[in-house]
């Protein structure tokens, strides 16, 4: 078991764009520090480790900014995938020629990440951002209406709750997956991946409109999005390692999203 409050430094194989990417887009990352806990190292340093886009709005051509949040997903412990939360870090492209970063959390978070140094001209990258504690964070360049985090940039996370494999996945993972509820979920979530699809040509034909308009997409419609998408991958990546509770409980906040934003784009 890993436990809640246990910082974990990785760092980035993939590149990461916000022009690119998608809410729920998963990226390759390995362990930069072995987690020791007590006096056992449970995860050795280079194990492999999984990123996900848990929020994401593309920045206007006329106004607004793009916003991109990152979380640890997953770590390779002894061959098996060990599925862990964490705190998320977003960062946002420049507004009125500033460059902000920030990491999202609780009051107790470990802290924000302090400014980096960002310049020269298109893609370019001139300095890293420091997390509170000296641990390296986030390395990431901003500009225009975009946000990249490099290749080999090392990003510190800390996880929420403990983190362990559950008894059920450990004896026989194949079954929990083709049981007969998480194939009612599956087919759910399959559903509300259709209805997420429909609803993100909703917002991509407004987004336009507003552009056209000179307005960026509003804030509450642009969060709600990135909040259904997230979710959804999640239901899916449950749905995919057989674990049922998790599978319903993001089915259920996507539905619930789903139906904010259809409020939200009725008024």
């Amino acid at each position: 078991m890993v436990p809640g409050g246990t910082h974990v430094v990785v760092r980035t194989i993939d590149a990461i764009d916000s022009r690119t990417a998608v809410a729920g887009q998963r990226f390759s990352a390995s362990v930069d520090e072995p987690i020791v806990v007590g006096d056992r190292t449970v995860v050795a340093k280079n194990a492999d480790a999984v990123l996900e886009i848990a929020g994401l709005k593309k920045g206007g051509h006329i106004k607004g900014r793009a916003e991109l949040s990152i979380e640890l997903v997953s770590l390779k412990v002894r061959g098996r995938d060990l599925p862990v939360q964490t705190e998320v870090h977003s960062a946002q492209g420049p507004s009125r020629g500033s460059n902000t970063a920030k990491k999202a959390g609780g009051a107790g978070a470990a802290g924000a990440v302090l400014g980096g140094i960002f310049g020269g001209g298109k893609g370019a990258f001139a300095g890293g951002a420091i997390g509170v504690g000296g641990a390296m964070a986030f390395q990431m360049a901003t500009h225009g209406s975009r946000v990249q985090i490099p290749s080999e940039s090392k990003i510190e996370f800390v996880l929420t709750q403990d983190a362990a494999f559950s008894s059920s996945n450990a004896a026989a993972p194949a079954s929990s997956a083709s049981s007969p509820e998480i194939g009612e979920v599956a087919r759910e979530v399959d559903q509300l991946s259709s209805r997420a699809a429909a609803m993100n040509n909703r917002v991509d034909r407004l987004q336009r409109q507003q552009a056209a308009a000179g307005f960026g997409l509003r804030g509450d419609i642009a969060s709600t999005q990135a909040s259904m998408q997230g979710n959804l991958s999640k239901a899916q990546s449950a749905v995919q390692s057989g674990d049922l509770a998790r599978a319903r409980k993001y089915a259920k906040l996507t539905e619930a999203d789903l139906e904010v934003l259809d409020k939200l784009l009725a008024n």
